[in-house]
């Protein structure tokens, strides 16, 4: 074990380490430059650092999907999650459930990724207007080719799948044991 303080290198990211944290980033600062790198960082942080909005938007920013491992919070938080379904729309399954029901986030997730609208609350699904205006505005200019509704469960598993595949590969990459 080492003690003391010392730099290092993870990812093209010069960190300073003490015998404390073990290679986390030891300041906000760091924080922030690791999860521009690459999102999936943020599971990496500290618990109050993944409660930061700052350091939670720029990971998602990144990567839509780091929002799993936001805290409870923020994965509530519409600016948060608006950036997260910005950048990857599928990041609305690791939201607070209650942003399902909210048309602006539903339509930002959609603009992102047409297939999401299955993730739609039951209130949102009965709302003809609003889903005949997503239908009409968001997801057919997306689709392009034969494609059915009744595949959206099977798209959306397939879609999140490979999300958690490049996950894997991201901390596989680091070499570190994925968070749970």
């Amino acid at each position: 074990m080492r003690t003391g303080a010392s730099e290092w290198q993870c990812g093209g990211l010069e960190m300073t380490e003490d015998s404390s944290n073990q290679g986390i980033p030891a300041s906000r600062e760091q924080a922030l430059q690791a999860v521009r790198q690459g999102g999936y960082w943020l599971a990496l942080l500290p618990v109050p650092w993944r409660d930061d909005e700052t350091i939670v938007q720029e990971a998602v920013a990144h990567t839509g999907m780091a929002l799993e491992y936001a805290s409870p919070r923020l994965r509530g938080s519409k600016p948060v999650v608006l950036a997260a379904v910005a950048q990857d729309g599928l990041a609305l399954s690791v939201a607070d459930p209650s942003l399902c029901a909210d048309p602006d986030v539903l339509r930002s997730a959609a603009r992102s990724n047409f297939l999401v609208y299955g993730f739609a609350s039951r209130e949102l699904r009965a709302d003809q207007d609003f889903m005949v205006d997503l239908f009409r505005n968001v997801v057919r200019p997306q689709i392009l080719c034969g494609f059915m509704p009744e595949e959206v469960p099977q798209l959306l598993d397939e879609a999140l799948q490979q999300r958690r595949r490049d996950r894997m590969a991201f901390f596989q990459q680091l070499h570190v044991p994925e968070p749970s």
